[in-house]
């Protein structure tokens, strides 16, 4: 009984070490400095600052998805909106979404 206990607890430890642990290993690139909430505003202006023209912008739940074009090219931008980092993706998810949040 006791070894059950110490396997659950042992259990209970490590799944709480884990959800305090990755969500700090999967934050992007800091897009806009001072980890705090970042507009739309904000990010054009950072965008513009950085040479790119053109630059929409559109909410998508908590992020701002920028749409803009430098030399020619045209990118899209994922920016936290609770912290102005860039979206990190997983490798079967390229940003692509067709299901706005508007």
């Amino acid at each position: 009984m006791n070894r059950l206990l110490s396997i659950g607890g042992g259990g209970l430890l490590i799944a709480a070490a884990a959800f305090v642990i990755l969500p700090g290993l999967n934050k992007g690139e800091v897009f806009i400095a001072g980890n705090t909430p970042v507009n739309s505003t904000q990010v054009r202006e950072k965008l513009e600052s950085d040479g790119w023209s053109n630059v929409e912008t559109k909410r998508h739940g908590r992020y701002i998805v920028a749409i803009a074009s430098k030399d020619g090219l045209e990118d899209k931008f994922w920016v936290n909106s609770e912290d102005g980092r860039l979206r990190v993706f997983d490798d079967d998810e390229d940003g692509n979404d067709d299901d706005d949040d508007d």
